[in-house]
């Protein structure tokens, strides 16, 4: 639907539902422009409190700004002229080229002023970019968790737990205070020690902690959501309602 005050606003509930309440069997997509301009700012950081920072100090700049990430993998994206650090903070913008360049101009006088290296201006990677290399690039074998908290919480919430994310690979989305962290595991206690050890600090400062992907030896030995939705009831009304018989994707959400 065009306006979503005529009727039920069906998409809120379907997306998220890991198809446990319904078949799409019709879909309208709509379809919008690629921006004029998209650059992308890498800098690299030799420290993770330094990234953080200079992020932070971003983030009111964001106008015409579509990610703002720090990144720590295994190994960096290969860019010519991009030199070698443990850490690489991405900002990206897209719109109309006047104000991009207006934007990512002043966020080089700003890291300028803060002491950061110089950074590197590209058309890819893109902050998107690095977050779907990281997925994308994860073993089957590995277990992907997902983190959020609010978004002043992000910097402390990654440094307090800097040695845990440290033991693998992780993305940090500054602007939406969420943590992507995929670690290779030998057995299920392990998992659950490090999800866990994750997850209760994000659950403390109102946030959560889970499972994106589990591996398939560890399936079932593992809390994926670690915490009961405030609007359980309804979902499991709905669930009731549209799906009685329990046939849709059964086990795989909360409901």
């Amino acid at each position: 639907i065009v306006k979503n005050v005529a009727g039920f606003d069906l998409p809120k509930v379907f997306a998220g539902s890991y198809g446990t309440l319904g078949l799409l069997t019709d879909i309208t997509l709509k379809i919008t422009p690629l921006p004029r301009a998209r650059h992308t700012l890498l800098i690299p950081a030799d420290d993770l409190r330094h990234g953080l920072i200079w992020a932070r100090q971003m983030l009111p700049l964001a106008l015409v700004t579509s990610a703002i990430v720090l990144f720590k993998g295994d190994t960096m994206p290969d860019v010519p002229g991009l030199p070698p650090s443990p850490y690489l903070l991405s900002y990206t913008a897209e719109g109309l080229p006047e104000d991009v360049e207006a934007e990512l101009d002043t966020v080089r006088q700003l890291l300028h002023t803060a002491g950061a290296p110089p950074p590197l201006a590209v058309e890819t990677p893109t902050g998107n970019d690095l977050w779907a290399d990281l997925l994308r690039g994860a073993p089957r074998q590995a277990l992907q968790a997902r983190i959020g908290v609010p978004i002043r919480d992000l910097p402390a919430y990654i440094q307090d737990q800097s040695h845990l994310l440290h033991g693998g690979t992780f993305l940090a989305d500054i602007a939406n205070g969420l943590t992507y962290a995929v670690k290779m595991v030998d057995n299920a206690e392990e998992a659950r020690a490090w999800l866990e050890a994750l997850r209760q600090p994000a659950l403390a400062a109102e946030g959560y902690a889970i499972a994106m992907n589990v591996p398939t030896l560890l399936q079932g030995a593992i809390d994926q959501w670690g915490y009961r939705p405030q609007a359980l009831d309804v979902m499991q009304g709905l669930k009731a309602r549209w799906d009685p018989a329990g046939i849709l994707n059964p086990g795989v959400f909360v409901v």
